[in-house]
């Protein structure tokens, strides 16, 4: 084995099911999760960490991310991702790789 991969749930979001679904009716509604992937690449030993998932204080996004809330209300972790993967096992993190540039998915990485 050349990675080890850990999935972190990093939230999720409640969306407006009718701007999706044609068929949907007003006031639809459906949970989605969000998660975050530590990769560990053991021959070198860096450590990769892939998306960073919902943030724990939804006040880190703009007032125009904020403004999406209504269509896609973001459902925040219990810990900020710096903090779970502090905790996991304190080792620091190389890389951070963003799979897409969606509002909810960039944040401070800082």
């Amino acid at each position: 084995m050349s990675c080890k991969v850990t999935l972190l749930a990093r939230g999720g979001m409640n969306f407006a099911m009718e701007k999706f679904h044609a068929s949907a009716k007003e006031g639809d509604r459906v949970d989605g999760a969000n998660y975050a992937f530590v990769v560990d690449h053991l021959p070198s030993g860096k450590r990769v960490v892939y998306d960073l998932g919902i943030h724990s204080n939804s006040e880190v996004y703009t007032p125009m991310s904020r403004g999406q809330f209504p269509l896609f209300t973001p459902k925040s972790p219990a810990e900020p991702i710096d903090k779970v993967i502090y905790d996991f096992d304190r080792k620091p993190v190389d890389y951070v790789i963003f799979s897409h540039s969606h509002w909810y998915v960039i944040h401070n990485a800082g």
